[in-house]
């Protein structure tokens, strides 16, 4: 099916929506890069501050709204999305193991290779 009646309509609704990019981490810095160029031009990057106020006040969020998380902390989102964040001014939130601050434990699927 490439075009529905009903197809404006998932469209219309899907850009009142907030959609969540979770990442673990960044082993290839340039299609991250076009990843989060492609995310400048498509939709409108918020802080999860953002949206802590929007559900606190009960104000929507803007259109085609998007939240950039990444879980686990690994050290490429420090080396490489970081810097990438920072230069297209896109905020992103990280999800730290406390567990592992301050070792050098590699994380489980990093031993599983």
């Amino acid at each position: 099916m490439r075009f529905a009646p009903v197809q404006p309509l998932f469209r219309a609704r899907a850009a009142q929506r907030l959609a969540v990019l979770a990442y673990h981490g960044v082993t290839d810095h340039r299609s991250f890069g076009a990843q989060l160029d492609r995310l400048r031009r498509l939709a409108t990057p918020v802080s999860l501050e953002a949206v802590l106020q929007s559900v606190t006040e009960r104000r929507p969020l803007p259109p085609r709204s998007v939240l950039v998380t990444f879980d686990d902390a690994d050290r490429s989102v420090l080396t490489h999305a970081l810097p990438a964040l920072d230069a297209r001014g896109i905020p992103a939130t990280a999800f730290v193991i406390s567990e592992l601050i301050g070792t050098e434990r590699p994380f489980w699927w990093h031993e599983a290779d």
